[in-house]
C-alpha cells in the first residue's frame, strides 16, 4: 500500500495495490480515507467471484478477523497470512499467520507490495497535484508498464 499523504485536506490518503504471487498487480484502488480493513475487503469482494486460496497482507491476522465478520462462506478456503516482512511486529498472533511456517509457500515473494511502494513513492511529486483524470492515467500506464516488466522476465 502507497501513501501519499497523512491528513493533507487536499491530499488523497494513498493507492491500495494487489498483486499476484508472480509479482504482477491486479489492480489498485484510490482510497478515500486511511487504510482499514475495508479497502481489501471491498477490493475482493466487488472483483473476484470467488475467494482467493491465499491473502497476503501485512495485518491478516486483523483483517481475517475482519473477512469472517462480514462474509464467512465468502471466505471460508482462503489461508490468511502475514508477510515475512511484518511479521516480526506480530509478536501476539497465532503462528497460523506467519507465512514461514508454510514451506511450500517459500518461493512466494511476500514483501512485492512494499518493493513496489518504494518504485510507486517515485511518482509522488507528480501525482500529488494531478486531477483526478490524470492521476488514474498515470497509475494505469505505471502499473501496466510494471506488469510488462515483470511479464518480459517471467518470459524469459
Amino acid at each position: 500500500m502507497f501513501q501519499l499523504s497523512y491528513g493533507h485536506p487536499r491530499l488523497m490518503p494513498g493507492i491500495f495495490t494487489v498483486y499476484s504471487t508472480h509479482s504482477i498487480c491486479f489492480g489498485y484502488q484510490v482510497m478515500e480515507s486511511q487504510e482499514s480493513p475495508n479497502v481489501p475487503f471491498t477490493i475482493l469482494k466487488t472483483s473476484y467471484p470467488k475467494a482467493p486460496k491465499i491473502v497476503i497482507y501485512d495485518n491478516a491476522c486483523s483483517y481475517h478477523a475482519y473477512c469472517l465478520n462480514r462474509d464467512p462462506l465468502y471466505f471460508k478456503e482462503t489461508m490468511f497470512m502475514v508477510d515475512r516482512f511484518h511479521w516480526k511486529n506480530h509478536t501476539g498472533c497465532s503462528y497460523g499467520y506467519d507465512i514461514k511456517k508454510y514451506r511450500h509457500l517459500d518461493h512466494i515473494n511476500t514483501e512485492i507490495n512494499e518493493q513496489q511502494n518504494a518504485a510507486t513513492k517515485r511518482l509522488k511529486n507528480q501525482l500529488s497535484y494531478m486531477n483526478d483524470r490524470n492521476f488514474r492515467s498515470h497509475c494505469d500506464f505505471f502499473f501496466w508498464y510494471q506488469n510488462e516488466l515483470k511479464l518480459k522476465k517471467l518470459r524469459n
